[in-house]
């Protein structure tokens, strides 16, 4: 994946799907948010927004789930959806591998961390509470509403943000992802790419990464840049 002479110095992670299991959950508020009008959020539905920022998917949802915005506005859904996922951010677990994943990467003198995710900066510091470990391994963190990040995913602002506020160049990058936006964004940025994409997606439709089935299953020595990890 890279190569041997170039130097990965910061390891930019996702965080929903990525780093923390909140994607079921998102589901489950997001139906709460629709079936009064008759919908469901659909696998269909859902991989066209996995990694787009509320102002994105909340017009997406409402189209393809046939509602009108007379009936619930994409800002009705998105303040109430945010609603639902804050009342239950408590009992979000970390993806498999997680935490082992990043204290890895933190023990590692010549990498530098930061988070860039869609989501709003109020939600993550709602996340940020069951997992105050998890989160104090990132000395940067950039969300989907940061006044620096013009385009959402696919487009690479959020993550040429996060490695400028490193001060990393972005051919030194590698990025974790679970959606396809993401792992485009990351391309488009001209960084290396890590996919744990959702099951339910073909994997084929990922271009140019590395696919993992979980952050435990990813093995640093195939970037050349990391020792194996020790595992108990």
């Amino acid at each position: 994946m890279t190569d041997r002479n170039h130097l990965i110095e910061a390891v930019i992670f996702d965080l929903d799907g990525t780093l923390i299991d909140t994607e079921n959950l998102s589901d489950k508020c997001m139906d709460a948010m629709i079936q009064p009008f008759g919908a469901s959020m659909s696998w269909d539905i859902k991989k066209l927004i996995l990694g787009t920022r509320s102002s994105e998917w909340s017009h997406i949802v409402l189209d393809k789930a046939g509602i009108s915005h007379d009936h619930l506005s994409p800002e009705q859904l998105v303040q109430g959806w945010e609603r639902l996922m804050a009342d239950s951010y408590h009992s979000v677990a970390t993806m498999p591998g997680a935490q082992d994943l990043v204290a890895h990467l933190q023990a590692c003198p010549t990498v530098r961390l930061a988070l860039a995710t869609s989501s709003s900066r109020a939600a993550v510091e709602k996340k940020r509470i069951p997992h105050p470990k998890l989160f104090g391994a990132f000395e940067v963190v950039v969300t989907g509403d940061d006044a620096e990040v013009a385009e959402g995913k696919p487009a690479p602002d959020i993550f040429l943000v996060a490695a400028r506020r490193l001060g990393v160049r972005p051919e030194a990058c590698l990025v974790f992802e679970d959606s396809l936006f993401g792992c485009q964004a990351g391309l488009a940025a001209g960084m290396h790419v890590v996919a744990v994409p959702d099951p339910r997606l073909e994997t084929h439709s990922f271009p140019d990464v590395h696919i993992v089935s979980s952050l435990d299953a990813f093995d640093p020595t195939h970037c050349n840049f990391l020792p194996a990890r020790r595992r108990a």
